[in-house]
């Protein structure tokens, strides 16, 4: 690796180093820096991940640990194991720790994520929803492995090759290059994806973003046909036809006061959660007494919101009844500032 002079128009040579002599330990060092700076982490491997939690107890059956946990953007977990150098096993590591969070439910990894972020349940779900580009529902419904050392063995790699060739076992391989700059006494990491090869990775990315665009609904019609509670239906048919503001792949609709996007609804098979994202005088009590799920009316993201669940065509007419004439007590500075652009985040 080059460091480069602009002034004297001159390159130099980084020395390469390796972790155990800079000390640097998987668990106590990278594990941290990597979970303390998850943007420049996956900047730098390529990828689109959401950090779950670090050091993860795959299964209650077992002591060990996954280093660090993610999501990608389709729903499919990612277990990512750290190595110092070069582990011969570090493969079957991470197809064991696969097939033990493949049967995690959605509630398993809000919790996991709201433990490590010490954030709440509802703040944790609300995070992962948003960096989704796919439904709730179709979270976990695959694993990906991705292996991280200084350096891999030619069985890891082989066997890496078979399981993806033969069973569409996605496993990445990154390795990791450490420099030094002894002028300066400043280290730095580079990530260069030895498997598979980045345009052979692209494509799988592409399939894989086909199966999970196929699996979403593709109009607000077939939505409607999904819809077991007659009430929803009924709701969700009339603001369309109506012409309410919308976003199909959360099947969200959206209401505004003085320009902001106050309310949220979103649209299940049973019933529709809505975020009130701002707040307004004792508005707690006062959607508790409209709505027929009192006690899931709930503050949310450090109280600055409110989560409710609309069920019954009451709980719609009298939600729908406040989105045309919400109270006039609505504090303007308390609305969370957001601009059209999030409708399609």
């Amino acid at each position: 690796m080059l460091r480069i002079d602009s002034e004297s128009k001159k390159i130099s040579i980084l020395e390469i180093s390796k972790l155990a002599e800079e000390n640097i330990q998987e668990r106590y060092d990278l594990q941290e820096m990597i979970f303390n700076s998850p943007e420049a982490f996956v900047k730098e491997i390529d990828q689109k991940l959401n950090i779950i939690g670090k050091e993860v107890c795959p299964s209650t059956e077992v002591d060990n640990r996954i280093d660090l946990l993610a999501i990608n953007e389709f729903g499919s977990l990612v277990i990512i194991e750290l190595k110092r150098g070069r582990n011969k096993y570090q493969h079957l590591q991470g197809i064991s720790y696969a097939a033990m969070i493949s049967s995690w439910d959605l509630n398993q990894i809000i919790e996991e994520k709201s433990k490590n972020f010490n954030i709440s349940i509802e703040e944790a779900k609300e995070q992962i929803e948003d960096f989704l580009s796919t439904e709730l529902d179709n979270i976990n419904e695959s694993q990906e492995i991705f292996l991280i050392a200084e350096d891999f063995h030619l069985e890891v790699i082989l066997s890496a090759k078979w399981l993806s060739d033969n069973y569409s076992i996605p496993i990445k391989c990154f390795k990791m290059i450490l420099a030094k700059d002894n002028s300066t006494n400043i280290s730095y990491l580079a990530l260069q994806q030895v498997f598979p090869l980045p345009e052979i990775s692209d494509q799988y990315v592409k399939r894989k973003n086909t199966q999970m665009t196929n699996k979403n609904i593709s109009s607000w019609s077939e939505f409607f046909l999904k819809i077991t509670n007659n009430a929803l239906k009924e709701f969700y048919e009339k603001e369309i036809k109506n012409g309410v503001e919308n976003y199909l792949p959360k099947k969200q609709l959206n209401y505004r006061v003085n320009n902001y996007r106050f309310w949220t609804c979103n649209g299940r098979i049973q019933n529709a959660y809505v975020w009130q994202r701002g707040r307004f005088e004792d508005d707690l009590n006062f959607w508790k007494e409209k709505l027929s799920s009192k006690k899931e009316v709930i503050p949310v993201k450090n109280n600055s919101s409110l989560r409710f669940y609309l069920k019954t065509k009451d709980d719609f007419q009298n939600f729908k009844d406040i989105t045309i004439h919400p109270p006039k007590d609505i504090i303007k500075s308390r609305l969370v500032q957001e601009n059209d652009e999030e409708i399609n985040d």
